[in-house]
């Protein structure tokens, strides 16, 4: 229990498991969040929850899971996203509100659940990441 830990969204691939894999390096302990599993093998000390980020059931559950585990939480990466590459005529409107949900509402969830935890033990961070992908469409 004595290294820091992080809890990554969108840990299963892409930024997110390069995250992982850079902080696993470094020593951290990993919490990785995302819709499928995720091999924790590859790493030191981690552990894999499956679930979705939007549901307030699931962020509390995921709270409850690292703080039994590993006792703190030092770091928040929200890194999951999606997109939606259609033009706005061509969208349906539940697609919209997914997008919205995953990218904007979900982080908002993470941080203040995983945030009380982090202002309870004075210190902590919160990375919220974005990538070009945020500029197509």
């Amino acid at each position: 229990m004595g290294s820091r830990v992080a809890v990554i969204t969108g840990g299963a691939q892409g930024i997110g498991k390069q995250t992982a894999r850079v902080l696993n390096d470094l020593g951290w302990s990993l919490v990785l969040l995302d819709l499928q599993a995720v091999d924790v093998s590859i790493y030191i000390d981690a552990i894999s929850l499956v679930g979705d980020i939007t549901s307030e059931e699931f962020v509390q559950s995921a709270v409850d899971t690292a703080m039994k585990r590993f006792g703190r939480v030092d770091a928040l990466v929200n890194n999951a996203g999606i997109s939606c590459i259609s033009a706005a005529l061509d969208t349906p409107a539940d697609l919209y509100r997914k997008v919205i949900d995953v990218n904007l509402v979900a982080p908002f969830l993470l941080a203040k659940a995983f945030g009380k935890v982090m202002v309870d033990a004075g210190s902590g961070a919160v990375v919220n990441v974005a990538s070009v992908a945020g500029m197509q469409g």
